[in-house]
């Protein structure tokens, strides 16, 4: 899964709302949260800039997405989200 995808409905679905008079502020607000404050780099090599930290995420949280290559998945980025992340597909 790729971040633009999820990002777009997101954001289209905010702006409808707003739009047919049901939200007078958006509907969602979107972070993008990394492991550490570097950079978040894509496979294809684009970086991702104006992150946070994911122990600073504005909460609470209502929707998480998880973006992740099958690499990046591995026991040392689970440490100390046991109770963030609830599973992997």
């Amino acid at each position: 899964m790729n971040i633009a995808g999820p990002l777009d409905v997101f954001m289209r679905a905010s702006l409808a709302l707003t739009r047919a008079g049901k939200r007078g502020s958006p509907a969602y607000e979107i972070q993008l949260l990394t492991i550490d404050d570097l950079p978040l780099v894509t496979a294809s090599g684009l970086s991702l800039v104006g992150g946070r930290q994911w122990t600073q995420a504005v909460t609470p949280i209502d929707t998480l997405l998880l973006i992740a290559g099958a690499s990046e998945l591995d026991s040392r980025y689970r440490t100390g989200t046991s109770g963030l992340v609830a599973g992997e597909c």
